[in-house]
């Protein structure tokens, strides 16, 4: 990749770069279609799913990948507990002193 037309913007107190463009590698467009042994190389075995025109691409998706672990109902749960036993460990260390009488 190297460096294409570069636009500035001239004004009496200095001149800065307004717009640019690139001038991209002709072999970075190549749109070809890839071997599915490369994909698979880079991704990992089955990674590559074939499909016609009845298939149901949801399903497909449910047979290769297990679903994520939803954590968020547990983070909500132990925030609670976490802040009960903040205050607690406050007023355990942090005592006012008592003030002149």
């Amino acid at each position: 990749m190297s460096r294409g037309i570069i636009y500035f913007l001239i004004t009496k107190e200095k001149s800065f770069p307004l717009l640019f463009s690139l001038n991209i590698a002709a072999e970075e467009c190549y749109l070809e279609k890839i071997a599915i042994e490369k994909v698979e190389e880079l991704f990992g075995k089955g990674s590559v799913v074939p499909l016609g025109k009845d298939a149901d691409l949801t399903e497909r998706i449910r047979q290769n990948y297990k679903p994520p672990l939803e954590l968020m109902p547990w983070l909500l749960l132990l925030l609670p507990f976490i802040l009960t036993m903040e205050s607690f460990a406050a007023n355990k260390f942090y005592k006012k002193e008592p003030l002149p009488a």
